[in-house]
């Protein structure tokens, strides 16, 4: 089973806020043609509800709260679906909203079923909402139902989701859209851009996240061969190799920057943030955090990331690789982001896990190689990183 905190990696570490996550089953019966998360887990057989993380997630909410912590957003979840057909049977992850509200807890939640916007379901949404604790992330691969059927063919229709999101936002819930995976040619069919836009800013949406594909590398061309989309380029996604395990890869830059520029530029016209998700275009960013944190309304805490780092360093202007510890600690000393030097109070079960990400994330920005991997953004000349 999974734990609490993600694995610590030369993607998640140096990129993602959201390190701790609740996963109610073991895996995920929408059996979306593109899932990545088949890559991660160890069976895709028999749904199960995964009990403990919910109980890991019980007992780490109940000793923050119980100690006046500031929590750290958890997100429900990862690699499942949390309200898949199976939730009407098992109710779990009604338990983990249960939970969250119990222990004033804020949760990022990734959903692209309808079954958030039913009760009792509805209900606990409503009141994490009501009190700042919650953001809604509904996923979308394309808007158009015909080619939904085709990928996503067990998923509620892209029309359902975006009527529960609806619902959601007219219950004052903040609802973020992540364009999840975004595919070449394929998330944006059927909309003019400045229709999709307007559409959006109509449902009340507050942020837009994209994430593009990555797949091994057969599979992926397999998929663009499908929907007449010119291959390009191809990134290798984590610049390490596990045993047994395919290598996932991602569309290159050339491919997707320009839908990319293209919906910042509109979605900033419009007051709607945007945010790249684990490809480090932070440039592109216009939001303070990338998962819509900024939207929970309630006092939490956040780690540093690359991004943060990027944002230093254009007021810097140039950063000497033997500082790299000191500007980590700055930040946390100075702008309240939560280091491992500040986690004494914390749960042991996170506060560990969490240190080993921030190991990782020094190593990232002091090895060239993998900083530029994981954000083209730097560049780094003779001991000196820069912003491009």
């Amino acid at each position: 089973m999974y734990g609490l905190v993600i694995n610590v990696s030369n993607v998640i570490s140096p990129l993602c806020y959201s390190l701790i996550r609740v996963e109610p089953f073991n895996t995920c019966g929408f059996r979306c043609t593109y899932c990545y998360a088949r890559w991660y887990r160890v069976s895709d057989e028999v749904i199960k509800p995964n009990y403990r993380s919910v109980i890991e997630f019980k007992v780490v909410a109940k000793k923050v709260y119980r100690r006046g912590l500031k929590p750290i957003p958890a997100r429900l979840s990862t690699l499942s679906e949390p309200f898949q057909y199976v939730e009407e049977l098992y109710k779990i992850s009604l338990e983990v909203l249960n939970y969250a509200l119990k222990y004033e807890y804020p949760l990022i939640i990734n959903t692209k079923s309808t079954l958030i916007a039913k009760n009792p379901w509805f209900k606990f949404v409503r009141k994490l909402s009501d009190r700042g604790l919650v953001i809604v992330q509904f996923s979308f691969s394309t808007f158009m139902d015909n080619l939904a059927k085709v990928i996503e063919p067990i998923a509620p229709k892209p029309s359902e989701r975006l009527k529960a999101l609806s619902l959601l936002n007219d219950a004052g819930v903040p609802i973020v859209i992540r364009l999840s995976p975004f595919i070449p040619k394929v998330s944006l069919y059927g909309y003019e851009p400045t229709e999709l836009i307007g559409k959006l800013r109509e449902l009340g949406i507050k942020h837009v996240i994209v994430e593009s594909i990555r797949l091994p590398k057969e599979e992926l061309i397999e998929l663009f061969r499908k929907f007449n989309v010119d291959v390009g380029s191809l990134r290798d996604y984590s610049l390490h190799t596990i045993e047994g395990k395919e290598p996932l890869y991602r569309p290159g830059h050339e491919v997707i920057y320009g839908d990319y520029l293209r919906l910042k530029e509109l979605l900033s016209k419009n007051s709607i943030g945007f945010s790249t998700c684990k490809e480090g275009l932070f440039s592109l960013h216009t939001s303070s955090d990338c998962c819509g944190m900024y939207l929970l309304k309630t006092d939490y805490v956040k780690r540093v990331t690359l991004y943060e780092v990027y944002k230093e360093l254009r007021e810097m202007r140039e950063l000497p690789i033997d500082r790299v510890e000191m500007l980590i600690n700055e930040l946390c000393s100075k702008q309240g982001y939560i280091c491992a030097r500040n986690m004494s109070s914390y749960p042991k079960r996170i506060k560990r896990r969490f240190k080993a990400h921030e190991l990782r994330l020094i190593r990232v920005i002091k090895n060239s190689r993998l900083l530029t991997h994981a954000s083209p953004e730097f560049e780094v000349h003779e001991g000196i990183i820069k912003v491009r």
